[in-house]
Order: C-alpha cells, then sequence, then structure tokens
C-alpha cells in the first residue's frame, strides 16, 4: 500500500509526515476514507527534509497481519467464550442460564485475548509494522502512486 506524504519534521531515523489523500481521487475512498490529513511516524532511511513530498509504503502482508491481529483475534476469542460458557452451563446442568453463561465467557474470553494481543504489541519490535519512506514522490504527482492505470 502506498501514499503520499509531506515531511513535517525528522526525528533519528524517522520521519513524522502527514498523509493526504490526492485531489485526483477525491471521491474514490481507495486511500482514505476521509479527506482529512493523517499524521504519521514512518521509518525514514532517505535523504528528506522537512516540507519534502515523499511515497510512504507499507507491505500488503503487514497491513493484514495486523489487520488480523488487532481484530481477527479478540473474536475468535469472544466466538471461543461463547462456545466454552455454554459448555460450562451444560457441564453444570444449568441449560437455563446458558445464554449467561455464554455472555460472561464471551466477553472474559475477549477480554484475555485483547490483553493477550496487547502484551504480544508490546515486545514487539516497533519497527515490525510501520509504514516506510521509500523515496521522494515528483510535487506534481496528483494520482495514488499505488494504483496503475490501464485502459
Amino acid at each position: 500500500m502506498q501514499q503520499l506524504g509531506k515531511v513535517l519534521s525528522l526525528e533519528k531515523g524517522w520521519a513524522v509526515l502527514e498523509i493526504t489523500r490526492p485531489q485526483a481521487c477525491r471521491g474514490c475512498g481507495m486511500c482514505q476514507p476521509s479527506s482529512n490529513a493523517k499524521r504519521v511516524k514512518a521509518i525514514c532511511e532517505v535523504d528528506v527534509g522537512p516540507g519534502d513530498l515523499v511515497v510512504v509504503e507499507m507491505k500488503d502482508g503487514d497491513v493484514l497481519k495486523a489487520a488480523g491481529m488487532a481484530y481477527g483475534l479478540p473474536l475468535l476469542g469472544f466466538l471461543a467464550g461463547i462456545v466454552t460458557g455454554n459448555g460450562v452451563a451444560g457441564y453444570f446442568g444449568m441449560k437455563g442460564s446458558s445464554d449467561l453463561f455464554s455472555v460472561i465467557g464471551g466477553f472474559s474470553f475477549l477480554a484475555l485475548t485483547y490483553f493477550g494481543v496487547r502484551k504480544y504489541d508490546m515486545g514487539l519490535d516497533k519497527r515490525s509494522f510501520c509504514p516506510r519512506v521509500t523515496g521522494k514522490a515528483d510535487p506534481g504527482e496528483t494520482s495514488c502512486p499505488g494504483r496503475t492505470t490501464s485502459n
């Protein structure tokens, strides 16, 4: 996934960028769901300075992994908790309260999974899922750099 960004400042191998959706694709929604500029911190090993327009890239696989960890694992934990809560209610002969056990189990497992993902995230190298500045962009560029124009 590639986007254009404007360098706001540089800090020891990192660049603070303002990412904006190009004017040419204002209505397409491919780059960003809103027209607001977003500030991000990206790895910068390229010779750029404040005010430069740069290409920012994040591997598609990393985007999918991060989304899967942030959303998929807690969802699976929630579903596992519902099934476990229902099983516990059946095991103790409380079929009338199985919905309550399912809700308690679901939210308990959701919380445990969330804190597990959070703990894993805190132990990761801070550069694992970060965007990276790959080079300077053409100041006249008006299209999304990740999109090809084929007719």
